[in-house]
């Protein structure tokens, strides 16, 4: 959900071939984890745990 200003935290995913497969990295950019609400509520942490997750569910689907 966009900050009232329109700021938006953006995702990235970037798929790079190897020889067994391919590697996937996830990252983002959020300008509104500067705003106290998201720091007081650790914002920036709960996005980075949910990478992990992210991650794995999208092995789970690409080699089901």
């Amino acid at each position: 959900m966009p900050a009232p200003d329109g700021r938006k935290t953006r995702w990235r995913y970037e798929i790079e071939a190897t020889d067994s497969g391919c590697r996937v990295t996830e990252s983002f950019d959020s300008p509104i984890l500067d705003q106290e609400f998201f720091q007081k509520m650790n914002r920036h942490s709960l996005l980075v745990n949910n990478i992990a997750k992210s991650l794995e569910n999208l092995k789970a689907v690409a080699e089901a």
